[in-house]
């Protein structure tokens, strides 16, 4: 199975006011405690946990209750894509209801209302907020277990909906006789869900007869993952390139290597190669015929191609002592972060989007990743620019590097890596194709 080198990752739009105002186009209420630092509370009307709330649906938020544990409502201030208000503490556990009304389409006329839960941490979304209908989630081995909840007790046969497990397109899962349902713990470290419940009771609303009931419930957990944040790091920043880097596509814990044979194509001509890597790095490069000006190059471009799929941390945030946000308003789910040394990442939409790293004097080398997602939420890098420059500003060189890759067993490995690098005297291309690879175990 080849990926292609692009991905083109599409937008989902409105397209008719009216029709993204009912409820049949799936709009729910999100309540979601943001920012480890910033400590704000955003509330949406809409289909994902953090989709932007059209201006004409914002009314449909002026009704909705937000509420502390205790119950002590929160207010609210409208803004351009939703509801909010900062919190004057850390909080762990809020909740929302909205009783949106009579809804007529599907079926008999239907009293139709929200529940919204919002959770700081997996701990957090384990306690009982007191909702009519709420999830509560916790972690058994690597599954998550969700329980759905109606008037305090467990519920079978309920439809959960995940819409953000770090998937491309999240998961629906049905409650067991228990009322729980098991899902893999999810690839990033935010989590989200609804529940739907439905129920024949009847009766009437401002003046409108209804002949069913039906709740949805939603659940946002912001930090579903354990992390632990070094000092002085910011820490939504940290968390943001946490997020973004349990996306990497990485080999199974039971795989140590990779050995395979290579052809490596350069100044026109073709070699053939084999190695062997082992816990990430090239213990074996056998090419008898590649001339030795060229050794050095081969080398690195297969540790660089084996390497993608080793999750390399950007940054290396793990032990990155500082952290800090930079404006970023290309997107609400966009964030560039710094380290101590001046290197950059921008994360969108928990995928790294691009880098600049320093290097030695005063040159920098800038960086800009396009990935392709793989089936299950994780991403490879297919393409890169990376622009040198010099202690005077002046360009160097630039290389593009385009990969494609394979899939063997249940991981994804090299299948063709080309570099064109221009420069100001020459433009060189270099390529390895990738021939039989196999894991070591």
């Amino acid at each position: 199975m080849r990926l292609p080198s692009l991905t083109v990752r599409a937008a989902l739009l409105p397209i008719i006011a009216l029709l993204l105002g009912t409820q049949s186009q799936a709009h729910f209420i999100w309540i979601s405690l943001r920012g480890e630092a910033q400590r704000s509370l955003v509330m949406h009307f809409s289909e994902g946990r953090l989709d932007d709330t059209a201006p004409y649906l914002n009314s449909n938020l002026e009704r909705a209750q937000v509420f502390t544990t205790n119950g002590r409502p929160l207010g609210m201030t409208a803004g351009r894509s939703g509801y909010s208000t900062e919190l004057p503490a850390p909080m762990g556990l809020a909740g929302g209801h909205l009783v949106y009304g009579i809804f007529g389409r599907s079926g008999p006329p239907a009293l139709l209302t929200y529940d919204a839960k919002a959770a700081r941490t997996l701990a957090d979304a384990g306690r009982r907020l007191g909702l009519t209908a709420e999830v509560l989630a916790h972690q058994e081995g690597d599954q998550l277990i969700l329980t759905v909840l109606h008037d305090g007790a467990p519920l079978p046969g309920a439809e959960v909906k995940v819409v953000d497990d770090g998937s491309p397109t999240g998961r629906t899962l049905t409650t067991g006789p228990d009322g729980t349902a098991r899902c893999p713990m999810p690839i990033s470290t935010v989590f989200a869900c609804r529940a739907l419940v439905t129920g024949d009771e009847t009766g009437e609303h401002e003046g409108k007869a209804y002949e069913r009931t039906l709740r949805y419930t939603t659940l946002c957990i912001e930090r579903v993952r354990a992390a632990s944040i070094p000092e002085r790091s910011d820490p939504d920043a940290w968390l943001a390139l946490e997020s973004a880097l349990l996306r990497e596509h990485r080999l199974p814990q039971s795989v140590h290597g990779v050995k395979g044979t290579v052809t490596v194509m350069v100044a026109g001509e073709r070699h053939a190669a084999s190695f062997v890597q082992l816990s990430g790095e090239v213990e074996v490069f056998e090419a008898p015929d590649l001339p030795t000006e060229h050794l050095a190059w081969a080398r690195a471009a297969l540790n660089d191609a084996l390497g993608v799929v080793h999750q390399r941390p950007a940054l290396d945030h793990q032990t990155a002592s500082v952290l800090k946000r930079l404006p970023d308003g290309t997107s609400p789910l966009g964030m560039t972060v710094e380290d101590e040394h001046g290197s950059r990442v921008t994360v969108r939409d928990h995928l790294v989007q691009e880098t600049r790293t320093c290097a030695t004097a005063g040159t920098h080398v800038r960086t800009i990743l396009e990935r392709t997602e793989l089936d299950g939420g994780r991403s490879l890098p297919s393409s890169e620019l990376r622009v040198r420059v010099g202690t005077r500003g002046e360009l160097q060189a630039s290389a593009t590097v385009i990969r494609t890759f394979q899939q063997v067993e249940e991981t994804f490995l090299p299948d063709h890596y080309q570099e064109l690098e221009v420069g100001p005297k020459a433009t060189s291309k270099r390529e390895l194709r990738f021939g039989a690879l196999e894991v070591i175990r």
